[in-house]
């Protein structure tokens, strides 16, 4: 009878812990600064900087719009352009559903200025809830904050896509780990191109070269950086893996010149891949060159000389797998 009474004691000492830990998770995090008190002024500079960095570097475009699966690089469907709806779920090796938040003035006309900036800074919503690291927030925490500024001024000027995505759906375990990770910014000064290999690291950043150009397993980076390897599975379209961008020789980009990587970028006008078609099975990309293709020649060879500058590291990577339905 001692035991059993000792057992039980014990099972509610255990419980009332868990039950204290879940509610000060619950309570205490996330633990980010309120939203700054801005007021933005549109001006055609803001606009023109939002409008390249949105479309072309930062990759708003890519996630928060319906990807066309039959079309090479996944372009957007173009009357869903930043209306959210990308969806991705446990057939991705996610730990629940996530899908993609519309950032239009459809959704985001009652948000102030501060608010928007802190939810792509910090990954905090409106209502001090998290948003999951999918949204690569940790990435655009170390962005200049003017930088931010002229994509928030951007997304204002956006016509509202009437849509309601739902907001995401996350195993238990993972909606309470998602609440520690936010954290306020540490933005950097955007490099003003003297120094290109700077400019670079600032461009790559912003771009998530390293995000997606790295190993990824367990809900954590495990390869060395920009060396890729990170898998991508859509069943029924293919398994894709990032390549390699170290300039190691063989297995890497050691033995491309500038101008051979610029012009990778530059082979096809954004909207050539709305018509590029692509059945299931047939090799394809996630890699939105559609939307990189816009990028300037000098921030591509600022991008260049940055990833020329990091170690070669020899990893050859598959970046293409058939990946059968349910597969």
């Amino acid at each position: 009878m001692r035991i059993v009474r000792f057992l039980v004691g014990l099972l509610l000492l255990l419980l009332v812990v868990i039950v204290a830990g879940v509610g000060y998770v619950m309570i205490g995090f996330p633990k980010v600064s309120p939203a700054p008190e801005l007021a933005l002024e549109a001006t055609p500079e803001r606009l023109d900087r939002g409008r390249y960095l949105a479309e072309h570097v930062m990759g708003c475009k890519a996630c928060h719009s319906q990807p066309r699966v039959d079309r090479y690089s996944f372009p957007p469907v173009a009357d869903t352009a930043y209306g959210g709806g990308y969806r991705w779920g446990p057939e991705e090796g996610l730990p629940g559903v996530v899908v993609s938040a519309n950032l239009t003035p459809h959704a985001l006309g009652d948000w102030s200025d501060g608010e928007i900036h802190r939810a792509i800074s910090s990954g905090v919503s409106r209502d001090g809830s998290p948003l999951f690291s999918l949204m690569p927030y940790p990435f655009y925490a170390t962005v200049d904050t003017e930088d931010i500024s002229a994509v928030v001024v951007y997304l204002r000027s956006l016509a509202p896509v009437v849509s309601s995505p739902p907001r995401h759906q996350l195993d238990p375990f993972m909606s309470l780990i998602v609440r520690t990770m936010p954290g306020d910014p540490s933005p950097q000064r955007l490099p003003d191109g003297t120094d290109t290999v700077a400019l670079g690291d600032y461009l790559a950043t912003a771009a998530l070269c390293e995000d997606c150009h790295t190993d990824f397993a367990g809900g954590r980076f495990v390869g060395t950086p920009f060396a890729g390897g990170r898998a991508f599975p859509h069943p029924g379209l293919g398994l894709f893996r990032s390549a390699n961008i170290t300039p190691h020789a063989e297995t890497g980009i050691g033995d491309w010149s500038r101008e051979d990587f610029i012009a990778r970028f530059k082979a096809q006008p954004p909207e050539a891949y709305d018509d590029w078609e692509v059945v299931p099975g047939e090799e394809n990309t996630i890699m939105p060159w559609w939307s990189y293709a816009g990028m300037t020649e000098r921030d591509l060879g600022a991008i260049y000389d940055y990833l020329h500058s990091l170690p070669a590291t020899q990893n050859a990577v598959e970046t293409f797998e058939a990946l059968p339905e349910g597969g």
